[in-house]
């Protein structure tokens, strides 16, 4: 969280990805960490709804974050997750059930601000932001009778993605 910058919000699902984290590892250990980062006031929990106490996504203190950033190499380590993160949106079943949750734009949020802040350019990351791009389109509108095979049908199109890669 401290890579992408004071006040900034980090999903919690971008931040279970990067982590690496399964559904049961989010729901245990980290839960319990994240709470007790809530209570010492050293992050904030966003997009809190009636009753809940998680949130769906989370703001360092800015102290906090420029501890971090320094104390961590947190840069680094962002580098480090980048290919977790490319590796899970080129799973089209996975970034069709985040856009359920929250939408395609999230994660194209998700892969835009990472890229943003990397300190030098990640290909992959760049690649696959480019293709889910040209299909942005055809994914945010998607036919109501559109199987489970559309989406893949739409990514993974050899025409399209070699206009990706030859660019």
């Amino acid at each position: 969280m401290a890579a992408f910058g004071e006040a900034a919000v980090t999903p919690s699902e971008r931040l279970q990805v990067l982590a690496g984290l399964t559904d049961d590892d989010w729901d245990t250990p980290f839960a319990d960490a994240i709470a007790e980062l809530i209570d010492y006031h050293l992050i904030e929990p966003l997009g809190l709804k009636e009753g809940e106490t998680e949130g769906t996504a989370f703001r360092l203190h800015p102290l906090t974050q420029v501890y971090a950033a320094r104390t961590l190499n947190a840069h680094e380590k962002l580098q480090d997750a980048v290919p977790r993160l490319v590796a899970t949106y080129r799973d089209p079943t996975t970034w069709m059930l985040r856009r359920a949750g929250e939408g395609l734009a999230a994660v194209m949020d998700d892969l835009r601000v990472t890229q943003a802040v990397l300190k030098t350019v990640n290909d992959e990351l760049n690649q696959l932001t480019r293709l889910l791009a040209l299909e942005e389109s055809h994914l945010l509108a998607m036919p109501e009778e559109a199987q489970k095979g559309y989406v893949i049908q739409q990514v993974r199109e050899p025409s399209r993605i070699m206009k990706v890669i030859m660019r």
